[in-house]
């Protein structure tokens, strides 16, 4: 996947080279202290990177909204937009979480004022007993709902940094370092996982398929003929496209309902001849919509003859 920032494919690198630390720093005793002073290292480029990525984010969103508005607000468009502004504020309300569990690792080693100690395996323990099962079902609640929101079939899961042990996340044996360092990665994963839902659901906003359908077209070189006189048409099996709202049609600058099968029927009154026998008119018709993305205007105007009755 490509990301649209290149920070964002920043934070992926640190996410995958946290990984490789957190299993060094559980596996080599005599260089532990070394493993985590990189860590709290990471750790902190972790978070800033994650600041940055949840301002893009809130882009991303908004975004989608002006994507909506430019598209004039298709019933479509303004669910998708519901689904962004649903993805966001999950996204929002984990990392919440995730922070509030740090500050509790925090407060439970006495690093509140500032990180003096990277050790404290038991007092991590002690704590993430508890709050591990439950951060471990928010995590895959909020990963659920993203891939649902996106419909992406390559869309992965957020997965756990830390040891696992029948699903839940296991804190045993870690230090402080590694465990902050396992709550900022999960919180890029699932910034990252937002970055690839949002970015997805503005792929789908205003990009409305129009279905065709086969339809039976005349046009006729003349509208009225004398007798004795060849009446000349061309007869053509014609494309009609149409997506529910995704196009507008006018006559003479009048609104026309646009059918189920992308047709819209043009009447209107006559006007008048005056003092003259007939007369050539015309009027004029326009359909507006998207087509390849773009928004597009097709016009044409078709002549016809007023004769008397």
């Amino acid at each position: 996947m490509r990301f649209p920032f290149p920070f964002v494919r920043r934070v992926a690198q640190l996410s995958f080279g946290a990984v490789a630390l957190l299993g060094t720093a559980c596996q080599s005793r005599h260089a532990r202290e070394a493993a985590e002073l990189k860590l709290l290292q990471i750790d902190g480029l972790l978070l800033n990177s994650n600041n940055a990525l949840i301002h893009s984010n809130e882009v991303l969103l908004r975004g989608l909204q002006a994507k909506a508005e430019k598209n004039r607000n298709t019933p479509a468009d303004l669910a998708l937009l519901k689904q962004g502004k649903a993805v966001h504020d999950t996204s929002h309300a984990l990392v919440e979480r995730l922070r509030e569990v740090r500050e509790m690792l925090l407060r439970q080693t006495d690093n509140q004022a500032g990180i003096k100690h990277l050790g404290g395996e038991k007092e991590v323990a002690a704590l993430m007993q508890s709050e591990a099962p439950r951060l471990q079902k928010v995590l895959a609640r909020h990963a659920g709902f993203l891939q649902r929101a996106a419909s992406a079939k390559n869309t992965t899961s957020v997965a756990p940094t830390t040891k696992t042990t029948k699903g839940a996340i296991d804190f045993t044996d870690v230090s402080l370092a590694a465990a902050l360092t396992a709550l900022s990665q999960q919180e890029a994963e699932a910034l990252l996982l937002e970055t690839r839902t949002l970015t997805e659901l503005q792929t789908r906003i205003g990009a409305a398929e129009l279905t065709t359908t086969l339809r039976p077209l005349v046009t006729a070189e003349a509208n009225t003929v004398a007798p004795g006189e060849t009446y000349r048409a061309q007869l053509v099996l014609a494309h009609a496209l149409n997506s529910p709202g995704a196009l507008t049609m006018t006559a003479n600058g009048q609104p026309l309902t646009v059918g189920a099968d992308g047709i819209a029927h043009v009447r209107f009154v006559v006007p008048s001849l005056g003092g003259a026998a007939r007369k050539q008119a015309s009027w004029l018709g326009v359909i507006r919509g998207r087509w390849n993305g773009l928004d597009t205007t097709f016009q044409i105007r078709v002549p016809y003859t007023i004769v008397r009755k």
